[in-house]
């Protein structure tokens, strides 16, 4: 495990909800609500946050229930508003709509276009104008106002910015231009002198509309110029809501009031986009991160981080307008690609500053550090504020971070660099511009705007802001806003590692989609009404596996995610998980306790659960566990290459298990090849009415083991068919073809007199049965994994792996070359692990031999875990197996192709004869050695 991720664990505070006292009437309201679950949990989570009365319980969970809050709330300023607009209207006066580059200004703008853009004509009367982020930050600009000037704008219509621009309001006047403004974000202490001031801070925070972020503001102003001119428009204002969903979640605003309503009403539109393609450009984007638009993450892991992206990386974001709103399918095509192609861009962005910040906060004295303020000239402005965030909450402080622009003297544009890095002092030639993030409800605007004095520009809210000042200013900035914080909260940094709490605590056989569908009644989830945080306790994590992400062209992201399973004693089989952004060793190897988010793989199409931390238990009952383990001399038991006849297995009562379709109707885990059910386990292990000789159904077909998803019966034509796969009227005296009849079938409780010696089976805790291990390992770190599994659950071990018989290497190419042609074909998309089922190899093989099919003419295109391959094979090899071209150098010989194809052949061909010597050993290996070296590699973890 990392240092810095043991620090981490260690000291942050983690606090658990304790469970309140609910009236029956509640929980009953709550169940009417959430029909067909139980709504225990529900009904836990709404009370804890402050949903307690049965009309406020209906118009939450039910937005039909919901009055939302008329648009003319906002009062004279709105009347104010519409009523210039009308002048406009009337007059043919061009309007410019100022937006922001992020999510939300990108929405808002684009309500505005679509929405305003029904009274007023679209690039003739209408415009919209998007700041660059890498040169001109957020809010007005005076170079910005020219050039709408210049274009003949009479009125500018500010959405998500404009509140504290006095300046550039100022400016503006004068070039007889006047301004609406519609914004969220902080007040200034005075009116500015515009036309109209719509911003939803003016009221109350227990109004309904207080919390509408920029984008809901925008929309506000368009309901509002519906109710005044209901004749004109020729498009619904429902149909608006899908853009706003997307702005008020990506911006992280809380989710109550008008927000959840505008919120809940914009995902029903968002999760159509698919089918209707009413928005060409979001649905693209969609099946881009493969999700289908039903829940908020989609927005806040899926369409908020790649429109957010352009701008990072590229500066000018204007073109997401056009993706939102234009129905044009090749043109939301590219700017789709192009929008995707920005987002891995940023990932890796992303993880390079992260671990550049890490490595200066290695160097100083945290015990001493209120607010973290660093700066360095090479970190882009784009990805400041994602990784101030990412490190605000992991240090448990506010973090600052700043890019340096040096200005040289000598430069012959100086006067433009100044003017456009916004320094009003021409004798300064050095200028920082970064992003804050804050953590614990610390208000940071009121934070950094203490030494307003010592900035050049500044803006945002108490958890986000931007800001700009000179170099020099730096260290002074810092001490000061270090001793600010220490004064307000009467202690020091050391003292303020972030509080971990936890809504509810469950086991992991609770996981999964009955409770998923339960707590997605509480979506949209957001600031507010965050996402409810499961602790699982006393757990441990097995099939650990990190990789980078991919991009669209293959090519490898450097942003990790790690995906896991998740165990602990209240299940036989564990639950699959993910965390983004951390390496496996990170992932602890003892037990542990978990705080986990339950969401959902649309890829995977099912529930997984999102890691958010972890907690190693106590170190010493582990160590403890492994002495007490390894002084015992049979606690792995040697079950290797026996065998069992498995057809029909009728037991007592109700026992009943299939082999072929595969139907069990017990409990204890039971593997059949790599198929794997669970049946009970009964209290005898070996019941009466067992006959071995009755174990053979006359209708096992070997078909009856072959996915139909992966090998049709038309995929494999007979000239490609290994000689160990028999026909299907092939049916031999003992109706077990060898290579369907899997040796590790070794239930133990089905054990016959003859298989099980009496010593083999001494008593575990509680009663329990060994842990079975029926795959051949390929190495000494799986061996160990089983071992810790065995350790931690208190059980024995038992390896019970038959004796390998893999395909040969050419068998295994055919094999592969037949689902490739399959999937190009049929247009699915496989995952890595289905095909290391599916050909027996591991994922290292599995990537050799799809790298061999893409020499000679396949298309393997890899999005996270998985694959799709299309068909495009080379004249000279479209019908020919790799191995058949070692022979046809007469034909080929002197081709590169041909070349880099007996090339990957043969690397792949090594690899499977690899592995199949690896099983070998594993499979003859003596046991005390197993023993042996299993402890020692443990003992050294």
């Amino acid at each position: 495990m990392s240092e810095s991720m043991s620090q981490s664990m260690s000291q942050s505070q983690w606090q658990v909800l304790a469970p309140p006292e609910i009236p029956q009437w509640f929980i009953e309201a709550v169940k009417s609500h959430t029909k067909g679950y139980s709504g225990d949990y529900a009904a836990q989570l709404l009370w804890q946050r402050g949903i307690r009365e049965e009309r406020q319980l209906a118009g939450f969970l039910n937005p039909d229930l919901y009055q939302p809050t008329s648009p003319f709330d906002f009062g004279q300023e709105m009347k104010w508003a519409v009523k210039r607009l009308l002048q406009a209207r009337e007059a043919g006066a061009k309007v410019a709509i100022w937006g922001d580059f992020d999510a939300d200004g990108i929405t808002a703008t684009s309500v505005l276009w679509e929405g305003l853009g029904q009274f007023f004509w679209q690039h003739q009367q209408l415009s919209y104008y998007i700041p660059n982020r890498l040169t001109e930050s957020h809010g007005l600009n005076c170079p910005g106002i020219d050039q709408l000037n210049a274009s003949g704008v009479k009125l500018i219509v500010t959405c998500d910015t404009g509140s504290t621009n006095l300046r550039e309001i100022d400016y503006a006047h004068q070039l007889g231009m006047d301004v609406i403004i519609t914004d969220h974000h902080t007040l200034p202490d005075d009116r500015p002198p515009v036309v109209s001031m719509i911003n939803s801070r003016y009221f109350a925070e227990t109004h309904p509309l207080f919390h509408l972020s920029g984008v809901a503001v925008a929309y506000k102003l368009v309901e509002a110029m519906y109710q005044v001119l209901p004749n004109i428009p020729q498009q619904r204002l429902e149909g608006l809501l899908d853009l706003v969903a997307i702005g008020l979640i990506a911006d992280l605003v809380e989710l109550s009031g008008d927000c959840r309503y505008l919120a809940q009403r914009g995902i029903e539109q968002l999760k159509q986009q698919l089918k209707t393609r009413s928005r060409p450009g979001i649905a693209r984007l969609l099946q881009l991160c493969k999700r289908s638009g039903d829940r908020p993450t989609d927005i806040s892991f899926g369409l908020g981080p790649r429109i957010n992206a352009v701008s990072r990386i590229q500066g000018d974001a204007s073109f997401c307008v056009e993706l939102l709103t234009s129905k044009d399918e090749k043109r939301c095509e590219q700017l789709a690609l192009e929008t995707e192609l920005a987002n891995t861009r940023r990932m890796s962005l992303q993880k390079d500053i992260t671990k550049q910040v890490k490595d200066k906060l290695a160097q100083l004295d945290l015990s001493t550090t209120n607010v973290i303020v660093l700066e360095d000239p090479q970190w882009p402005v784009g990805v400041l504020g994602l990784v101030a965030g990412q490190i605000a909450q992991e240090y448990g402080r506010p973090t600052i971070l700043l890019s340096t622009v040096l200005l040289s003297t000598e430069s012959s544009d100086r006067e433009s660099k100044l003017v456009e890095a916004g320094l009003e002092d021409k004798h300064s030639y050095s200028i920082a511009r970064g992003s804050a993030r804050s953590v614990n409800n610390i208000d940071l605007y009121e934070l950094v705007n203490s030494q307003a004095h010592l900035l050049h520009r500044f803006g945002g809210h108490p958890f986000a802001a931007g800001l700009s000042l000179p170099v020099d200013n730096i260290p002074l900035f810092r001490e000061a806003i270090n001793q600010q914080l220490a004064q307000k909260l009467g202690t020091t940094g050391a003292l303020m590692m972030p509080a971990m709490e936890a809504d509810l605590v469950v086991k992991v056989a609770e996981l999964g989609k009955a409770l998923f569908d339960e707590l997605k009644h509480l979506e949209p989830c957001g600031m507010g009404n965050p996402v409810p945080k499961l602790l699982i306790k006393n757990c441990w994590f097995e099939q650990v596996l990190n990789r980078n992400s991919k991009d669209l062209r293959g090519r490898k992201v450097q942003y990790i995610k790690t995906k896991f399973e998740i165990w602990d004693d209240s299940t036989s089989m564990g639950f699959p998980g993910i965390w983004w952004g951390h390496y496996q060793d990170e992932v602890p190897k003892v037990r542990c306790n978990a705080v986990v988010e339950l969401d959902y793989n649309n890829y995977e199409k099912r529930p997984e659960v999102r890691l958010v931390a972890v907690q190693p238990c106590q170190e010493n009952d582990f160590f403890q566990s492994c002495f007490q383990v390894s002084n015992q001399l049979d606690w792995i038991l040697d079950w290797r290459g026996q065998e069992l006849e498995v057809g029909r297995l009728k037991g007592v009562g109700s026992q009943e298990l299939h082999v072929g379709k595969l139907k069990v109707e017990c409990s204890q885990e039971l593997h059949v090849g790599r198929l794997k059910v669970v049946r009970e386990q009964p209290t005898n292990l070996q019941p009466p009415n067992l006959q071995p000789t009755n174990l053979q159904p006359p209708n096992l077909q070997p078909t009856n083991l072959q996915p139909d998803n992966f090998q049709p019966p038309n995929l494999q034509p007979p000239n490609l068919q290994p000689p160990n796969l028999q026909p299907d009227n092939f049916q031999p005296p003992n109706l077990q073809p060898p290579n369907l009849q899997p040796d590790n079938f070794q239930p133990d409780n089905l054990q016959p007199p003859n298989l099980q010696p009496p010593n083999l089976q001494p008593p575990n805790r509680q009663g329990l049965s060994p842990l079975m291990v029926y795959e051949c390992p390929t190495s000494w770190d799986e061996l160990q994994v089983w071992c810790r599994r065995a350790i931690q659950a208190e059980r024995q071990l038992a390896i019970a792996y038959p004796r390998p018989q893999q395909l040969s290497a050419q068998d295994t190419w055919k094999k592969l070359l037949g689902i490739a042609k399959f999937l190009s074909r049929t247009g699915q998309w496989a995952t890595l692990v289905q095909l290391q089922e599916k050909l027996d190899l591991s994922d290292r093989t599995v990537e050799l031999g799809l790298n061999a099919l893409s020499v000679i003419g396949f298309e393997v295109s890899y999005q996270d875990s998985g694959v799709q391959i299309s068909c495009h094979p080379k004249e000279w090899s479209s019908d020919w197996p790799l191995a058949t071209l070692r022979e046809r150098t007469n034909v080929a010989g002197n081709d590169a192709i041909a070349l880099r194809a007996r090339c990957a052949n043969a690397i792949f061909f090594a690899a499977i004869e690899e592995e199949q010597f690896r099983r070998q050993y594993f499979y003859q290996v003596p046991l005390s050695t197993i023993a042996g070296y299993s402890m020692v590699g443990i003992k050294q973890d």
